[in-house]
């Protein structure tokens, strides 16, 4: 409504304007209906969408987590499905390369970790086997072919080197091919080949491709050889030997070979010591035995008791007639250096030791010695003792031998010489002072002076007997 004015202002009516908006308001909510379906349309499609959108990102995700929670638990086979060329299966495919590697990474470590148990049980085969065995042609023979049957080798062999110094020969060697050349007396000089490379340089040499290698020398018998190792058996800085082994690939042999069989070289040089100073111990003691045999028979008629004595052991061989000297049986004493040292007179006990001990030790050149020993009846011996050591290379002695000659009857002429020298000169110094004497008194004080000192008294006394015309010393007691 409007009011209606004149000109001086005042109201002189109403205008009032009546409009039907029915229709507007009905067109009006026709479009917001229209607008308002229009946008809940939109927003379903968009949630749609969204949702489609958000299932096919999320879902790759969900299974790659899956699979790799199935990794985690040590199932290696899973593999992620790629579909597309997006970012997640670019993730996707990163993701099996990585199962790829691990898998192969992991085999490679089973692999590496059979192999070094492998090893370690042949090693611990091969080191039992050599305990046992002594025979030095024997011991070569079964290490090269439990190397070659553990590792698959193509060739294995073990090279002694020689008195000379200058050569290294073949001592086993496996298969047919091993033997043609045991039979042929194979040798290789040291100052050819890998092996005398090794033996002159006490170095392990490697070679992973023997074309490669100018010092190389190519045996006809092992044609397809690509692939060598020799490594030097050694005690101490002492070189003993060699072992080769060979392989038909090239790249075939590496340092994990390498280092495994210089291990066993070093058991193999220990075992071929141990064999050789029993095989030398052997040939000493077999040598004794019949030198002992011999002496034994030599010295049967002489009386004389013998002993053996083995200085590692401490056992000692008494002969019979050597316990039947001091009035024993045979097991009446004990087979060992104290029963000997029991025996000793306690006033010849050190002397004899230290004589026994410088002897050993280099200090005296001769074993030859006189002393008491005891006599089952409770009495002491004079015996003399002459005795040789036998020593190692070292010079050290392993072994002692040697006899007893009873010698009491000769001890007690010597005493009884030795008495009546003494008894002589006595007579003597008698005689010339009683000659110096003037008067009978004087030749009573010289007697009785001269018995006194000859027979250690501290009184002495002399009685004339004028109708037997003697002079007599009686013995003095106490009560005298």
């Amino acid at each position: 409504s409007v009011p209606l004015r004149d000109y001086s202002g005042n109201v002189i009516g109403v205008l009032d304007i009546v409009l039907d908006r029915t229709a507007l308001v009905q067109a009006l909510n026709t479009r917001i209906l229209s607008a308002v379906g229009v946008m809940g349309l939109a927003l379903l499609l968009m949630s749609a969408g969204l949702g489609f959108v958000t299932t096919r990102t999320l879902r790759p995700i969900a299974e790659l987590e899956k699979t790799a929670a199935a990794i985690a638990q040590g199932d290696l086979t899973q593999e992620v499905k790629v579909r597309g060329n997006d970012e997640i299966s670019s993730l996707a495919n990163t993701f099996n390369q990585m199962t790829e590697q691990l898998r192969s990474l992991i085999s490679t470590l089973e692999q590496r970790v059979a192999a070094r148990t492998r090893a370690l049980t042949t090693s611990a085969e091969v080191s039992r086997h050599l305990s046992t065995i002594l025979d030095p042609q024997q011991l070569v023979l079964e290490v090269v072919e439990e190397i070659k049957s553990a590792f698959n080798y193509y060739h294995t062999h073990i090279y002694l080197l020689q008195p000379d110094g200058q050569t290294l020969k073949m001592v086993g060697g496996t298969g047919d091919i091993g033997h043609r050349l045991l039979t042929q007396g194979h040798t290789v000089s040291i100052e050819r080949g890998l092996v005398g490379r090794a033996a002159r340089t006490s170095q392990t040499v490697l070679v992973p491709n023997t074309l490669a290698d100018p010092q190389w020398l190519p045996n006809p018998l092992l044609p397809d050889t690509q692939s060598e190792i020799a490594v030097p058996i050694m005690i101490g800085q002492t070189v003993l030997g060699v072992l080769d082994v060979q392989q038909n690939i090239v790249n075939g042999l590496g340092q994990e070979d390498a280092e495994l069989l210089q291990s066993i070289a070093n058991q193999v040089a220990i075992a071929i010591q141990n064999a050789r100073q029993f095989e030398q111990s052997h040939q000493q003691e077999e040598a004794l035995r019949k030198s002992r045999e011999q002496y034994e028979l030599s010295v049967e008629g002489s009386n004389d008791g013998l002993w053996d004595w083995d200085l590692r052991t401490n056992v000692v061989y008494f002969s019979p007639r050597w316990k039947s000297m001091v009035g024993y049986e045979e097991h009446e004493i004990e087979n060992n250096f104290g029963a000997f040292e029991a025996l000793l007179h306690p006033e010849d006990r050190a002397r004899v030791l230290q004589a026994v001990g410088d002897y050993l030790e280099g200090r005296r050149p001769e074993y030859d010695i006189e002393f008491r020993f005891h006599h089952k009846d409770g009495s002491y011996r004079w015996l003399r003792a002459r005795g040789k050591a036998l020593r190692d290379e070292q010079g050290q002695p392993f072994r002692m031998a040697g006899s007893h000659s009873d010698i009491s009857s000769q001890k007690e002429a010597q005493e009884n010489i030795a008495k009546r020298a003494a008894r002589d000169r006595t007579l003597n110094r008698i005689s010339t002072n009683i000659r110096g004497a003037v008067s009978v008194e004087q030749i009573l004080q010289v007697a009785v002076q001269e018995v006194r000192q000859a027979t250690r008294a501290s009184r002495s006394l002399a009685i004339i007997d004028p109708n037997e015309d003697t002079m007599s010393f009686p013995p003095i007691t106490d009560r005298d």
